[in-house]
């Protein structure tokens, strides 16, 4: 059952430097350079928990650390999936500009 959230200190005090050992790109791995994009979405009571158990356990250091993380996984494991669409996308995108280049000369 989801934890009651009403005290977000639990969120915003500093965090406990990683233990001894602990796997460093694991815990602070942000590839493709700082994260400076905000994207706000609703997540389901499955979601948010697991959220909130890498936070409460020290493996991401905020709610945002960890969807941001979890986003990434997400991505990288699509990776396949994700150069497929990007091709499409690219393909739909150069389709487009010929449409308007066509209706231009009419």
């Amino acid at each position: 059952m989801p934890r009651d959230f009403d005290d977000l200190t639990t969120f915003t005090r500093p965090l406990p430097p990683p233990p001894p050992g602990a796997d460093i790109m694991f815990m602070h791995a942000t590839p493709g350079g700082p994260r400076d994009t905000v994207v706000a979405c609703r997540v389901d009571a499955a979601d948010l928990e697991a959220i909130d158990m890498l936070v409460e356990a020290g493996l991401r250091s905020s709610r945002s650390d960890a969807a941001a993380w979890l986003i990434r996984q997400g991505v990288v494991a699509q990776k396949a999936l994700l150069d497929e669409v990007r091709d499409t996308v690219a393909q739909i995108r150069k389709l487009r500009e010929e449409a308007r280049k066509k209706a231009g000369e009419l």
